[in-house]
């Protein structure tokens, strides 16, 4: 492992993202300390604060996940809108290879990074990783990634108290867990799509990929191009069912998939498929496929 220690510019050789790293030193966010992990997941760790301001930020190659370790206000700015996104401890920005954005913040912004390349993260999801595409998530409230990444980037810059093979194998978690929520497979029919209005196509889409999140119709509306009135009667029309009953389905789909497919616990099911509750989730989920969530692994 490399530690190195910035704000200073660094040589282009110097760390494994280097071009980057001397970027953001150029637009006063750090960072103020990097780690340069080899080993069966290489990852770059870094460390990160920034007094208020704006920037955006360029495509890269390689994914950068950040996690914030303090309360900040965040605003994304396109065309002529602004989107409100509010960072506590432990939510996450997931910046895909390929994607850009271009945000404003209030107040101090803190957190750990991890930034790695396309192969890691499509390894640590394993099989049919060729079919999926990541998708840009600016603020994601994902606990069980969130505060795994903290406790992660807290033992790599303590000198691995626990030991390198913990941290190696809360790496693979950490990163799988990440390539599930942030990955998405083709799987809708083009030619299903295709019988649906335009502006409805784009609001199923942008909840497909969202399914996570915690969104509100506005962020979906806003997506689509669509008033909130015209989106409710488009939808169940074409869709047959309202926004938030599509949303309910399509989440308890992922999980079902997820709780056949992983051996990740409950909460954590519950909260990437982005239910509230672990007590919803087993709600729901008995509602739709008549056992509990555990239950189902049996059958």
């Amino acid at each position: 492992m490399k530690i190195i220690v910035a704000p200073e510019p660094l040589a282009p050789t110097e760390a494994r993202f280097g071009s980057y790293i001397n970027w953001a030193i150029s637009q006063d966010i750090g960072p103020y300390r990097l780690a340069e992990l080899d080993g069966p997941w290489p990852v770059t760790v870094t460390y990160m604060r920034a007094p208020p301001g704006a920037m955006r930020r360029p495509r890269e190659t390689f994914h950068d996940l950040f996690i914030s370790l303090r309360t900040v206000d965040l605003w994304e700015r396109s065309g002529g809108r602004r989107r409100r996104y509010i960072f506590r401890r432990g939510t996450i920005g997931f910046t895909a290879a390929g994607t850009t954005w271009n945000i404003a913040w209030s107040g101090q912004i803190e957190g750990f990074g991890f930034l790695f390349d396309d192969a890691v993260l499509r390894r640590a999801l394993g099989a049919d990783a060729d079919a999926v595409r990541w998708r840009l998530a600016l603020s994601d409230h994902a606990p069980a990634i969130g505060f795994l990444g903290i406790e992660i980037a807290s033992q790599v810059f303590a000198g691995f108290p626990d030991g390198r093979d913990h941290v190696d194998q809360m790496l693979e978690t950490f990163l799988g867990m990440a390539a599930r929520r942030y990955g998405a497979k083709p799987e809708r029919d083009a030619a299903k799509l295709g019988r649906h209005h335009p502006q409805v196509q784009r609001a199923i889409v942008y909840i497909d990929e969202h399914l996570g999140e915690h969104f509100a119709l506005d962020d979906v509306c806003l997506a689509a191009d669509i008033s909130v009135a015209h989106l409710n009667r488009s939808f169940q029309a074409e869709v047959g069912t309202s926004v938030w009953q599509y949303v309910k389905a399509r989440r308890l789909e992922k999980a079902h998939d997820l709780l056949l497919t992983t051996a990740h616990p409950v909460a954590t099911v519950a909260a990437t498929c982005g239910f509230g509750s672990t007590a919803h989730f087993t709600n729901a989920f008995r509602a739709r496929y008549g056992v509990a969530p555990s239950a189902s692994r049996s059958k």
